[in-house]
């Protein structure tokens, strides 16, 4: 990076923004949400399997944000657990990771601010979201100046109580205290706050184009 560019960096303030919840609402496996898919009654499974059930492998979750599992072998505990068609729910899959509702209006919304903010897609995600959503939604990455993802960083927003963002400010020659955080996560939003920085935790779509409005009449 230049010394011009650098300089033009430090003029910034630095935006965090999350991707799902913030930008993108669709669940994995949205496809067999709906109640006539054939494979629909895999679907409240996989989600207690995973996600919300009081007999949920715990951890798993974040060990595959952070690395240590491939959806390839995720979907394999799916088929030893509930005997799940292997091949199809991955198909299914991997096709819903490409065409997850990604706003429009939020990314647009975002690139009008670039002017005067450093923007950063900060995601804790699984390695679907560099191999499957970003190479199929090129403009997503295209309206941030850096895309970050916990599968590949191997840390998690919370890790180290947060030492991503002090470390990324710090890099980017900036204080915390002028950066903002945009996350659906009330944790997360407190742990930034607690750093120093200020958060927003929106609801929906409307509510982080009003976040995002309110920094552009800010500046």
């Amino acid at each position: 990076m230049s010394k011009t560019e650098r300089e033009k960096i430090i003029e910034r303030k630095v935006l965090f923004v999350d991707f799902n919840g913030v930008i993108s609402y669709d669940t994995f496996w949205a496809s067999i949400q709906k109640t006539d898919h054939p494979l629909h009654s895999f679907y409240e499974p996989i989600e207690e399997l995973l996600f919300v059930g009081e007999n949920r492998i715990k951890g798993l979750v974040d060990e595959w944000m952070l690395g240590e599992f491939t959806s390839e072998k995720v979907h394999q505990i799916i088929v030893d657990n509930l005997g799940a068609p292997y091949q199809e729910l991955f198909d299914i899959f991997v096709e819903d990771c490409k065409r997850l509702d990604i706003s429009r209006p939020i990314l647009q919304s975002i690139q009008a601010l670039r002017k005067d903010w450093y923007c950063v897609l900060r995601t804790d995600n699984m390695d679907t979201f560099h191999r499957f959503t970003l190479p199929a939604n090129p403009y997503l990455a295209e309206a941030f100046d850096e895309v970050h993802s916990s599968y590949l960083l191997r840390q998690l927003k919370k890790s180290d109580g947060g030492a991503y963002y002090t470390e990324t400010v710090k890099n980017l020659n900036s204080e915390i205290n002028n950066c903002v955080l945009i996350d659906d996560s009330l944790s997360n939003c407190r742990l930034f706050e607690k750093l120093g920085g200020r958060a927003y935790c929106p609801r929906g779509e409307t509510e982080v184009i009003s976040a995002l409005e309110n920094l552009r009449t800010k500046i």
